[in-house]
């Protein structure tokens, strides 16, 4: 069977267009291009893949080691080689014409950008952590990728700083009530508070497990994966994306999962399974959870919850006002009732799901060039919070495990 990314994007309409353009996400795991009808914005056509970096490591600070251990060019050049691929599949399959896109938006973490652009990284993975560069001039394609699939001019979305990127920026541009908390729940873990007036920024080392990584049989939201798990009883009911025969588990599902375990007892109140399921709980054939997956899950879930709730307090914004706008993949699929009934979102705050907010930023500048320049405005105005600066941070992480 062949198994491919779901992309939680806007829907995607047919229609032939004159001009188009295209926006790129460019994630630690995973990268999504999108064809974009310039004259209001729709999205033609999508397409997603792996990022072939990630046998460096499944975190950006790996890449990062990676990088500074000799391997920089190498990144680079399958960081290139993978997207443009990308963008030929999707040119090929909508049966646009290179000849039709007249521009490029592209929205990635600040250490894929360092990577793609062959900047300096040997400053990006150590305190103060300085990146080489924050809002990167437009340039061509052939610039940036090495070949003349496009001929077009590329816009680079900023970052605020080495580990709040272009990604999270960008889907400032697609949230519109306030005041807003934006958690992108990727491999790196960005959270963006605007509370009426001000910006506020931080990030939490989440690791691959919301994305399937480090599961015992974890995968990505491809098609097959498990996305949601109910209890009937002791017998769990799954449902798949696409409604194909279950392949493994994504993040989503493996949230619904430990909500659903612990809320029948299968789990205890420190994530450890109740002695009867200790070889682990089935969930479907081939797909198992087991105690390890759950300990990945727990230090994940401490990670976000921790760095959203400093974040909140630093601006003194009650939890309760503030409207939470899930982004990523992850996200797109999240039940929101499980994730705060297992402490990863603040119990009170209105949460719901925005898709790849990246990707639809992207678009956004794409299809008016001078949201660019509002981006950067952002950008430049985010209040950086570093949690490992916080006295308050471990003991907080630290009461965040379990339940």
């Amino acid at each position: 069977m062949q198994l491919s990314y779901y992309i939680p994007n806007p829907i995607v309409t047919d229609r032939r267009a004159t001009a188009y353009g295209v926006a790129l996400d460019i994630g630690t795991t995973t990268l999504t291009a999108a064809l974009v009808d310039l004259s209001d914005g729709a999205l033609t056509a999508a397409v997603s893949a792996l990022n072939s970096g990630r046998r460096y490591g499944a975190d950006v600070l790996s890449r990062i080691a990676a990088a500074n251990s000799g391997n920089a060019a190498d990144l680079r050049l399958s960081l290139q080689q993978d997207t443009d691929r990308l963008i030929r599949r999707l040119l090929t399959e909508s049966g646009v014409s290179p000849d039709h896109v007249t521009r490029m938006a592209v929205a990635a973490n600040t250490t894929m950008i360092h990577l793609l652009l062959g900047c300096d990284t040997s400053r990006l993975g150590v305190a103060p952590f300085t990146p080489t560069v924050l809002a990167p001039e437009t340039k061509t394609y052939p610039q940036i990728f090495g070949n003349t699939t496009l001929s077009c001019n590329v816009m680079i979305l900023p970052a605020a700083s080495a580990f709040i990127g272009g990604d999270v920026i960008a889907g400032a541009l697609t949230v519109d009530a306030s005041p807003w908390l934006l958690v992108d729940l990727g491999t790196n873990g960005e959270l963006l508070l605007f509370d009426g007036k001000r910006y506020w920024g931080t990030s939490a080392a989440a690791g691959p497990a919301f994305e399937g990584g480090g599961l015992s049989c974890g995968v990505g939201s491809i098609y097959g994966a498990i996305c949601s798990v109910q209890m009937r009883g002791y017998t769990p009911r799954c449902r798949t994306i696409g409604g194909q025969t279950a392949v493994g588990l994504c993040g989503s599902g493996a949230v619904e999962a430990l909500y659903e375990l612990r809320k029948v007892g299968m789990i205890e109140r420190d994530g450890t399974l109740h002695d009867r399921y200790a070889d682990g709980v089935v969930l479907a054939e081939g797909v198992t959870l087991i105690q390890s997956d759950i300990r990945q899950l727990q230090l994940a879930v401490a990670a976000i919850r921790t760095a959203a709730d400093l974040l909140l307090r630093q601006a003194n914004v009650d939890p309760s006002q503030v409207q939470l706008r899930l982004a990523g993949g992850f996200g797109a699929q999240l039940n929101v009732t499980a994730a705060k009934g297992i402490g990863l979102l603040p119990e009170t705050a209105s949460a719901s799901a925005v898709g790849n907010a990246a990707l639809n930023g992207a678009a956004a500048v794409v299809t008016r060039p001078p949201l660019l320049n509002k981006a950067i405005a952002i950008a430049e105005s985010v209040d950086v919070m570093q949690l490992a600066d916080l006295p308050e941070f471990e003991g907080e992480y630290m009461g965040n495990i379990g339940w």
